[in-house]
């Protein structure tokens, strides 16, 4: 496919392109992996990550599962203890 196909037929963000073409990635899949080689003193919990969620889920900035405001997976960042909001939302 032209890239001028390509922009033409996806409206993604810029950040976002590699995600675009690993469209068939089980993103879960990964969210498991990126668990499993943290420390859980360095993971949120399920309490804090369920907040954090819940603010992000009313975010305007979010696209999919992606944070349009830092191009982040906001799973991946909620899950992290000292992960932060790019908007201070949390």
């Amino acid at each position: 496919m032209a890239e001028s196909e390509y922009s033409e037929n996806k409206k993604i963000c810029r950040k976002c392109l590699i995600a675009a073409q690993l469209e068939a990635v089980d993103v879960a899949a990964e969210l498991d992996s990126f668990l499993a080689m943290l420390k859980p003193e360095d993971l949120a919990g399920e309490d804090l990550f369920t907040k954090r969620i819940s603010i992000c889920k009313d975010c305007s900035y979010l696209l999919g599962a992606t944070c349009n405001a830092c191009g982040c997976y906001v799973e991946f960042r909620a899950n992290v203890k000292h992960g932060n909001c790019p908007k201070k939302k949390w």
